[in-house]
């Protein structure tokens, strides 16, 4: 019925801005759970931060999802068993 009235394919500005999505999605999910570790902001104290810091490092670093993924988990698992 309306099939025809739609465009067959999406207009080159909605591709350009759908380059975008991945990112912003992951950043709304990451970064209140690397802040908020108890339920409040915590900046002081906070393992997660540097955890996500060395990550972040990986991922640039080695541009690999398994070694980003180790070296986050294994710094904070160290951090919070060290301290």
């Amino acid at each position: 019925m309306l099939s025809g009235a739609s465009p067959k394919e999406l207009p080159k500005w909605a591709y350009d801005a759908l380059v975008f999505v991945p990112i912003a999605v992951l950043t709304t999910i990451i970064v209140p759970e690397v802040l908020m570790a108890s339920g409040n902001v915590m900046l002081k104290g906070n393992f997660r931060i540097i955890a996500a810091l060395l990550a972040s490092v990986a991922a640039l670093t080695f541009r690999s999802v398994t070694a980003t993924i180790v070296i986050g988990m294994f710094s904070f698992w160290a951090m919070e068993w060290l301290f």
